[in-house]
Order: structure tokens, then sequence, then C-alpha cells
């Protein structure tokens, strides 16, 4: 139960507010009475209520100077619900200076009184938690303080019990170890070293005092810190944090919010924070960021142009590692330069990685089989600096070339059997080797070389031996005139076709024909 102290001057007031609230259903018991202030603060030192009723005028000691008496003396620590007769504005005023709970006008509202004891016991259940060193509501009082949802007269109670110390400048600072895990020095890095790190070497920036550590994620947290006196800027001190930090692999950066002047700016500076992080990109390669670097940068938030992609796949489709590596280096030149915000990298990526999926599944391979195509994807699973996720993207790009290079041998060893079908089938027509190799989807060059490679004969040579053969067959089995037998077999001019005949059968058609009929 909490302790109650009723304060007024008349009896009968101090009796209808024992009969009028259930206070035990409500948490509360009622341990003492007093009739005015003077007796009222002597019960205060004596009994240690949480928390006093009072009315405001009272002889000896009004309300108002009861509760700066006990303010300015710290006679423990009980919350104030001041019941008057008189709306007067100034004393609302004042009341809210001394952090009262409520301020509410006789005749008493029951249901507005119990609704204001309902949130006063919700308070000192919060408190209870806290001086017990409760973690959940300790992060449950900082997200509120964090996202401004904390209501303004329970903001410096909330400063205090998170310990922050009164009339001291503070910063919410974000910490973000990236790159861990991208090279093989950094496999040995834990996220519990790095926040112990950050934790001491915090504490030494504040003269012995454990900071307020907020988790954001395995790799990135928040510090709320109060400015040490031996330290110009906020941003000095950040520099001197990370170069006190230990690392056992990865790169710390850190962004740095808007200094919060009094506990009701901490929000603004949680929030500045964050938005400074938007440029973590933009300005990659700084260390150390906070919104005088930022201001007045926009930030991009569409994707990069289609000729990039086009001209990258096109390098990863010919092999070609330098010309694939350049438009890499444009890709993150552009980043940089033209100042992109993360999320419009990340889509970027990810069209990046659809681009080179299709152009794999179009050449029936399995894009499942590119390990840096899963690593490349899951890359927002740790922070990363433009380095880094340039490195996860290179090796991306080359594993992809190289799989589209054996997917292409693989296809061409099923293709050349088609071809050389096709040229059986079709070498009466006029055909050639760029034609084919248009046909094919494939360099005539290579079709060429691939050929020879496969049947120990050039393409051209073959297809010569197929018309010259079967015009043999037409000068021994018809009657056909020379001319008519080169235009069926390929051959457009007859007498480079008689020239082709005798080249390969050491005999002109016509002598051909002649020796077969000497021989019967």
């Amino acid at each position: 139960m909490h302790k109650v102290l009723l304060v007024d001057d008349e009896v009968f007031a101090r009796t209808g507010l024992r009969g009028l609230i259930p206070w035990n259903s409500l948490g509360f018991e009622i341990v003492a009475e007093a009739e005015n202030g003077e007796e009222a603060l002597q019960m205060i030192r004596d009994e240690q209520p949480d928390l006093v009723v009072t009315d405001i005028r009272m002889p000896v000691l009004d309300g108002l100077e009861l509760i700066r008496t006990v303010k300015e003396q710290e006679i423990g620590n009980p919350k104030f619900i001041i019941i008057s007769g008189y709306n007067d504005f100034k004393y609302a005023q004042q009341a809210v200076r001394f952090g009262v709970e409520d301020f509410i006008l006789k005749p008493i509202d029951e249901a507005e009184l119990e609704d204001t004891l309902k949130r006063v016991a919700e308070s000192l259940k919060r408190d209870q938690l806290l001086e017990a060193g409760h973690p959940a509501l300790h992060l449950s009082l900082l997200e509120s303080l964090l996202t401004g949802r904390l209501d303004k007269p329970y903001i410096p109670g909330a400063a205090a019990a998170l310990g922050l110390p009164a009339g001291r400048e503070l910063c919410y600072i974000i910490a973000e170890v990236n790159d861990v895990g991208a090279e093989a020095d950094t496999e040995s890095a834990d996220a519990g070293h790095w926040k112990a790190e950050l934790i001491r070497a915090a504490a030494a920036l504040t003269g012995g005092r454990e900071p307020l550590l907020h988790e954001h994620g395995e790799w990135t947290a928040g510090l709320l810190l109060p400015l040490g006196e031996s330290l110009p800027s906020w941003e000095a001190a950040a520099e001197k944090l990370r170069q006190a930090v230990r690392l056992r692999g990865g790169v710390l950066r850190l962004y740095v919010g808007k200094p919060a002047g009094t506990p009701e700016q901490i929000h603004r500076s949680y929030r500045s924070a964050k938005q400074t992080m938007d440029y973590k990109y933009a300005l990659d390669g700084q260390a150390v960021l906070s919104g005088k670097d930022t201001e007045g940068l926009a930030l991009v938030r569409t994707e990069l142009p289609s000729d990039l992609f086009d001209r990258l796949l096109h390098a990863m489709e010919e092999r070609d590692a330098n010309a694939a590596e350049a438009v890499l280096d444009e890709i993150f030149d552009t980043f940089r330069s033209s100042r992109f915000a993360p999320d419009a990298v990340a889509a970027s990526i990810a069209r990046l990685i659809r681009a080179v999926n299709r152009t794999v599944q179009a050449m029936d391979g399995d894009e499942q089989a590119l390990a840096g195509c899963t690593a490349l994807a899951g890359w927002q699973e740790k922070p990363m600096t433009l380095q880094g996720l340039k490195r996860l993207a290179a090796a991306f790009v080359e594993e992809a070339s190289d799989y589209m290079a054996e997917l292409r041998k693989e296809k061409a060893k099923g293709s050349i059997h088609k071809i050389k079908q096709h040229i059986e089938r079709h070498f009466r027509e006029n055909i050639s080797l760029k034609v084919i190799a248009q046909q094919y989807y494939m360099n005539p060059v290579y079709l060429g070389q691939l050929f020879k490679k496969t049947y120990g004969v050039y393409f051209n040579d073959f297809l010569l031996d197929l018309r010259i053969q079967e015009a043999k067959r037409l000068l021994r089995q018809t009657d056909m005139r020379i001319y008519e037998i080169a235009a069926e077999v390929g051959f457009s001019n007859p007498e480079y076709f008689a020239a082709q005949f005798e080249k390969v059968v050491s005999m002109t058609p016509k002598e051909y024909r002649t020796a077969l009929t000497s021989k019967t």
C-alpha cells in the first residue's frame, strides 16, 4: 500500500475525503492527517508518505509553501495533489512549477480524483522498480524520454531516476561498428566486447559515470552522455570516444545528435542523431558525423541510372573484368558524390542483384548457386561502409561473371551439335558463319573456334565439303546442267562453284561427269 497524508484546515473536508474514495482498492492507505502546513511538514518527516493530498489556503503554512519547503529541503520525496476551492490561474501556475500531480477544484469530482490516483499509483510503482534497479523499466523510461512520449511533468523525475545529472548539457550519440566479418581479421569481433569497450571509454569521458546505453542492435548502440568540462564540443567528445574504443575488428562510426540543454530536449538530440546517420554514405570516410557536417546537404532517394546496370551486365556477359570493375567504381562513386541516402543505396543494390539473377536465369542457370548473391542480399544485416559494401558487390559480380561463362560453355557444348545438324539440313541455302552465330546468339569468332575444336575441321571447309558431296551426287544421278547444280547446292556463281569443286575433287564438274560416263 502507498501511504497517504491528508492536509486540510477543515476536519469535515478531511473526513469527506476519507469516505469519498475507495483508497485501499486503489492501492493507498491514509496514515495521517494534518490541519495546516507546518503540522504536515513534521508528519512528512515522521511518516515519509508516498502521496500528500493538500488544500492551498491554510493557516501558519499554506499548501504551496508546504510543497516548496519539502522540495527545497528534500524532506522525503512524496508526490502532491492539490485540492482547492479557488480557481486561481496563478495558483495553478505555481503548482505546475512545483511538479504537482494534479490541481483539482472543489467540489471534488470523484471520477476525476480516482483517475488521478490511478495515475499516481502507476508512477509510484514505476519509481519503486527504478529504485530496485529493474532493467526493463529503466529501458522503458529511457525509450519514453528518447521518443518524446513522456508527459512533460514526468520528464525531470525520469531524468533523475535514470541518474542524469541536473543542469548539465546532454547529447545522444549513436555508435556503429561497420564491416564486421567482411575481412578475415574481423572474424574474432563480438558484440559483447565492443559494447563493454564503448561503456568503458564513455565512462572515462564523463568522469567515471557509467553512461546510459541504448541498444539498437548487435553492432549499433546509442549513448546518452553529459558533456565533460574539459571537452570543447560534442564532436571533440565523440572523436575522443572513437579513439578510446579498442575494437577487435570492424570500423567504428559515430553520429552526434544536437545538444540537449534540458531533459525535455533529449528526444530532439535522439532524432537528430538518427537523421545524421542517414548521411553515412554521402559522407563515407568521416568517422564522426554531426549536424554541422550535414547542414544544407540534400540526400538523393532515387535509384541509379539504368545505363549503369546495362553497362555492368554487358561487361559481365563478355567477362571483361576491367570494364566491370570500372562500372562498379562509377556506381559507388555516384553513391558518394550524389549523396545517396541508405534506402536509395539499398534499392540500387537490390536492383543490381535482380538484373544479374534475371540474366543467369535466362541462361538456364540457378542464381542460388551464387554464394555471393546470398552475401550481398543480406548486406543490411550488419552495418557496412561503402568500401565494405563495394567488396561484397565486387565479389558477387566476379562470381556471377565466372558462372555466366561456365553456363555459356555448357550451352555452347549442346548448341554446337545443333549447329552442325542445322548446317547439314540447310547447306543448300545462303548460310555463313556470321548468320548462324546470330541465330544462336553466339560470337562468330568464338563459334568458329568451338566448331574447329569439336569437329577438327573449320566451319567453311565443313560447309564446302557438304556442298561438293551433294554436287557429286547430283552429277552422278541426274542430268541437271552444271549451273543448275551450282544453284541447288548453294552457289550463286557457277564459275566459283566450278573452281571450288576442282579444288576439292581435283577435276572440274564436267570432267567428273565425263569420267563417270567413260567408265560405263
